[in-house]
C-alpha cells in the first residue's frame, strides 16, 4: 500500500508548500481576534449586569 504524501495534493517545492501552510496562520489569528473582539459587548454586558456594584440592582431590573 502506498502511503499518502503531500505531494500527491502540492506537486510543489518545499519552499511553496511551508509557504502556503505558514499563510493559513494570519488568517486564523485574525480569525480568533474578531472572534474575542465580537465577544467584548457580551463580556462587558455580563460585568455591568452582575459585577458593578452601584448599578447591581438597577442593571438587574432593566436586563431582566
Amino acid at each position: 500500500m502506498v502511503e499518502p504524501s503531500i505531494d500527491a495534493f502540492f506537486p510543489t517545492s518545499k519552499v511553496v508548500q511551508d509557504a502556503f501552510f505558514l499563510s493559513i496562520f494570519p488568517t486564523l489569528l485574525h480569525f480568533f481576534s474578531r472572534m474575542i473582539e465580537a465577544s467584548i459587548p457580551i463580556v462587558s454586558w455580563f460585568y455591568n449586569a452582575f459585577y458593578r456594584e452601584e448599578q447591581k440592582n438597577f442593571a438587574f431590573f432593566i436586563y431582566f
